[in-house]
């Protein structure tokens, strides 16, 4: 991150404020007389609405500002909160005004929720009714500005222009393109004009932004400041509410000298900037060449791509003026990119979409690596092809729930090799227990000579102490699992059974009041989890060498009952599927050859060692 500057008289980004509060907005008028440097003469043109179809997107413009005021997708529709959680948070509300707000926000849902046939989920591939459509632009309050908005030195910014455009509205067939113009000019003669290309085949747009004055470059610094920022300044898929497993909220993410960054993640950027802000707009110029920078929530995301050299990344926390005091709201945030005047048009390109693996690579180099959080190559690769499988079992049996039991068997199946030998190793220490054991108690006082003998038993009875390492060697393959499944789109919005929603916890009914570490939300999944995994623990601790293990193995039962009480559904559905595969192989186990080995057999309850119960065991065989 830059640190804080003085701007020079210069048009350098570098020597530019890299760190500042955003000054108020300039006003228009002031006493009858206008004093805005971007003020344009009279009559103004009309204020109209631009709308642009393309296969995936309708994307509608106004010309006031040359701004995106609506970005919507034609292939994934919107998801509704449960109705009853609406409904729990009324019985919970303290005032009038609480209470009225829940009402209106129930009245909203029922409405949307009375237009659905057939249910409320539209398998996949299906169309989308129009009116189910997913929004990326917060439709929230209007002083923050829109997409695709300018802002100069000086708190002026273009959100009271009033552009002409070339076209009244735009329809972008099948391998067709299509050019929108928007262009204004001023009093003291400067030009600001955005160049807008859609294309069916190209999943961004690419926006062109050329300003010019009379008096060239210097004319700019002079009235506009040192530079111009391109600006996404309010996050995307905003509601005015929150509520558990919600999947609104926002972070921002660069890629900045080739290397992936994840900026909310930085807490001291984050504290910078509120305690700076102090209630006001806030900004800061990112250090490094910026290759993309994006706003993303857990499906969706909006991006910059700059196909120009000479620009910079900003982050953006705006100033709220509209507040819902009954309910929690994240921060909300915002991008952008900065660049000085120059006597020719930089170029952008534009992404608002999904966060699909084949598209974002279609977009910029490392955009699709976003999809999974995925820092290493191996584990992308392993996310795209649990991915890959999923849409698989999805094509034969129509279910996510189906697919990600499918997944798991399969991915138990491919393991038991490893599986088995981890046992086998478990086994072997469990009966070798007692004698070392008894080597403990030998050579208390000698810790080299422990060692030595403990490294003797084990090689005389084949038992590696990096017997367990198999276990490790899943844990990328479970990794890659969590981040497919937490990440995946397909999850949003398939239904299982009596689950809503595979995205989110299931949420079947609801208390009247929260529990600690809980919230009031009462889900069913995590409680067959739990006692689906607490039967595999008592199962398996028959073959653990340590009776502590077995205990520490149980607490992790219940540890984990409360990591996982308020994640995904899909995630806990195969956490459970694990665990009753698990049981089914232990059983397998024990029953085709590879019988559970008493642990008496190595020690004194019926005078037998190992030995000599091998030695029985062979002769048997014999």
């Amino acid at each position: 991150i830059v640190a804080d500057t003085v701007a020079p008289a210069t048009a350098s980004i570098d020597q530019a404020t890299s760190s500042e509060v955003i000054p108020p907005r300039a006003p228009v008028k002031e006493g009858g007389e206008t004093t805005h440097a971007l003020a344009q003469p009279e009559p103004l043109p009309e204020k109209t609405n631009v709308t642009v179809d393309t296969p995936t997107a309708r994307y509608v413009f106004s010309t006031e500002g040359a701004a995106l005021y609506s970005c919507r997708l034609k292939n994934y529709e919107e998801i509704d909160p449960p109705l009853r959680l609406f409904e729990a948070q009324k019985e919970q509300a303290r005032t009038i005004e609480a209470k009225t707000f829940w009402e209106e926000r129930i009245e909203e849902v029922r409405a949307r929720k009375a237009n659905i046939k057939d249910g409320e989920f539209i398998p996949r591939g299906e169309p989308v009714p129009e009116d189910r459509w997913v929004e990326l632009i917060p439709q929230l309050d209007s002083n923050i500005g829109h997409p695709l908005g300018l802002r100069f030195g000086e708190g002026l910014d273009d959100r009271g222009i009033h552009y002409t455009v070339n076209h009244d509205n735009l329809m972008v067939g099948e391998g067709q393109s299509a050019t929108l113009e928007f262009v204004a000019k001023t009093e003291t003669g400067i030009t600001l004009k955005k160049r807008l290309v859609f294309s069916s085949d190209k999943p961004a747009f690419e926006i062109d932004v050329d300003i010019r004055a009379q008096g060239g470059v210097e004319e700019l610094e002079k009235t506009l400041g040192h530079h111009w920022i391109l600006e996404w300044p309010d996050g995307i898929c905003h509601l005015p509410f929150h509520y558990p497993g919600s999947q609104e909220e926002n972070k921002l993410r660069a890629m900045l000298s080739d290397s992936m960054q994840s900026l909310t993640q930085k807490k001291s950027l984050m504290d910078e900037a509120v305690d700076k802000s102090q209630g006001k707009s806030y900004r800061k110029t990112l250090e490094g060449r910026v290759g993309w920078i994006n706003i993303e929530t857990r499906y969706f995301l909006a991006s910059f791509v700059p196909q120009s050299p000479n620009m910079q990344g900003v982050y953006i926390l705006p100033h709220v003026n509209q507040a819902y005091p009954f309910t929690e709201i994240d921060t909300r945030m915002g991008i952008g990119l900065i660049s000085t005047f120059s006597e020719t048009p930089k170029s952008i390109l534009v992404y608002a979409g999904p966060k699909l693996t084949g598209v974002l690579e279609n977009v910029a180099i490392g955009l699709d690596r976003v999809v999974y959080d995925s820092w290493f190559e191996t584990l992308d690769k392993i996310c795209r092809f649990v991915d890959w499988l999923l849409a698989f079992f999805y094509s034969v049996i129509p279910s996510y729930g189906i697919a990600i039991i499918l997944l798991c068997i399969l991915s138990k199946i491919i393991l038991y090799p490893l599986t088995y030998k981890q046992a086998q190793m478990q086994k072997k220490m469990a009966v070798l227990q007692p004698k070392i054991q008894e080597l403990k108690e030998k050579y208390a006082d000698d810790a080299q000579k422990l060692q030595q003998e403990q490294m003797k038993l084990w090689k005389k009875h084949g038992v590696s102490p990096a017997g367990c390492l198999p276990m490790f060697a899943q844990l990328p393959i479970f990794i890659a699992l969590y981040r497919t499944i937490m990440a995946s789109i397909e999850m949003r919005g398939a239904p299982f059974l009596w689950i809503h929603d595979l995205s989110l916890p299931d949420m079947t009914f609801f208390l009247p009041f929260a529990l600690p570490f809980l919230g009031n939300a009462v889900n069913v999944l995590p409680f067959i989890m739990t006692g689906i995994s607490a039967a595999q623990m008592h199962q398996q601790k028959k073959n653990m060498p340590d009776p502590n293990q077995a205990q520490i193995m149980m607490f992790m039962t219940v540890f984990f009952f409360f990591i996982l009480y308020n994640f995904s559904s899909g995630l806990v559905l195969y956490w459970m599927t694990n665990s009753i595969t698990m049981i089914f192989q232990q059983k397998l186990m024990e029953h085709y050859g590879h019988a559970h080995i008493p642990a008496h057999r190595a020690g004194t309850a019926n005078g037998s060692t190992l030995d000599e119960d091998e030695e029985d065991a062979s002769t048997k065989k014999g």
